[in-house]
């Protein structure tokens, strides 16, 4: 689940970087989750938040309450807001039907999550940004607390 978690996270700071207002809609046909899964991301950045959606729609991504092929699907809004030096961005994440691949049996919540990030000034041609992260799962009642760095050319 936490690697779904950050798959997700990735492709959304990606297009952070990309064009604020626009349309997004990608077909991503990587092996992802390592079940061959094929997915259609589709979403919109409103520059306060940012509402996206992920359906599976290739590949072994889960049967529904019946029995049959779920299309799981992920819909995901995130608000990034600055408090004092850091920058934080606030999600919630549902999964809106039944289905194996994340473990629902309907409509789930599957993500609550607060990060706060921050550059920290090594020299003065160098930044080392870090983060910390608060992760709720409250469909499986599980919790993550995360902290890192990242290090970019």
């Amino acid at each position: 689940m936490a690697e779904k978690a950050a798959t997700r996270r990735a492709i959304r700071r990606e297009r952070r970087g990309q064009n604020k207002m626009s349309v997004t809609n990608v077909v991503d046909e990587t092996k992802s989750f390592g079940r061959g899964l094929g997915r259609v991301v589709s979403g919109y950045d409103f520059g306060v938040a940012s509402l996206q959606a992920y359906t599976n729609f290739t590949g072994n991504d889960g049967v529904n309450k019946d029995g049959k092929r779920a299309y799981s699907t992920y819909i995901e809004l995130a608000a990034p807001f600055q408090l004092a030096t850091c920058n934080w961005s606030a999600s919630i994440g549902a999964v809106p039907m039944a289905t194996s691949l994340y473990e629902t049996t309907g409509f789930a919540v599957t993500n609550v999550s607060l990060r706060a990030t921050k550059a920290i000034k090594i020299t003065e041609s160098f930044s080392l940004p870090i983060f910390g992260q608060v992760t709720a799962n409250p469909c499986s009642q599980k919790a993550y607390l995360v902290f890192g760095f990242t290090l970019q050319p």
